[in-house]
């Protein structure tokens, strides 16, 4: 996740190629997006691009609102997206990627843990909160109210990494540039929970992190970027995922 998060901190939020709005995205749009898109350990999570039509399909790029901050709205929940968090607030506040804020940040309700059952906010609810961010931590992400609010915030780009909840139409029609995702593994291998664990299990020699608009499938839609990571069979998935 942080090598997909660290690649977000150079490409501006302008420097974007006009995707094809349906989907599937013909391969000129795929081949044109990764020319726009540096190695993944200096750029990544800013190849959004902007407003057509709905459903977490890559939009068309519109110059209209090119001088305005983006509004980016991040949904995780454990401490490897709190990492993730960590380094877009610092790309944020350094003015990078053409300028864009964190308008809100989305994790999973607080709950019960350790010997007391003592409520726990999530890792990226305490950071969000310890930054003064906005924070909402709704049921599911199908939730009437959370979705109302969500609208309000009026996001350009919503950014996921290990939220946790299935995200539904509604949601993905909502953002005007689409949703990301940061996910370890070099998909189409390893999609869904878990996927660097399963490539340490299964002895790989290589792993990754890719970063690709979310779909209503899961894990299967564009891919902007991947970078791969070799392993030597000593590495643990707890300190990879954080490397």
């Amino acid at each position: 996740f942080t090598w997909a998060a660290r690649g977000t901190q150079s490409l501006p939020l302008h420097e974007r190629g006009v995707l094809v709005a349906s989907m599937p995205v013909p391969s000129a749009a795929y081949t044109r997006a990764s020319h726009l898109i540096r190695p993944l350990h200096t750029t990544a999570f800013r190849a959004c691009l902007p407003s057509a039509p709905r459903c977490g399909s890559p939009r068309c790029l519109s110059s209209d609102s090119l001088n305005q901050p983006r509004r980016v709205v991040f949904l995780g929940t454990p401490d490897v997206a709190a990492r993730s968090l960590e380094l877009l607030i610092e790309a944020s506040r350094a003015g990078e990627g053409g300028g864009f804020e964190i308008a809100a940040v989305v994790s999973q309700p607080a709950k019960r843990s350790g010997r007391k059952m003592k409520l726990t906010p999530s890792p990226v609810s305490q950071l969000a909160t310890e930054q003064g961010l906005k924070l909402l931590t709704p049921p599911d992400a199908k939730d009437e109210e959370f979705l109302s609010e969500l609208k309000t915030l009026d996001p350009d780009l919503c950014i996921t990494a290990a939220y946790g909840c299935f995200l539904p139409r509604r949601f993905l029609d909502l953002p005007k540039k689409g949703t990301l995702n940061i996910h370890p593994s070099l998909l189409p291998l390893y999609r869904g929970a878990a996927p660097l664990q399963r490539c340490l299990e299964a002895g790989d020699e290589v792993s990754g992190v890719s970063v690709l608009f979310t779909v209503l499938k899961m894990d299967a839609g564009p891919i902007l970027r991947q970078q791969q990571r070799p392993l030597d069979g000593s590495e643990q998935a707890p300190e990879l995922l954080l490397e």
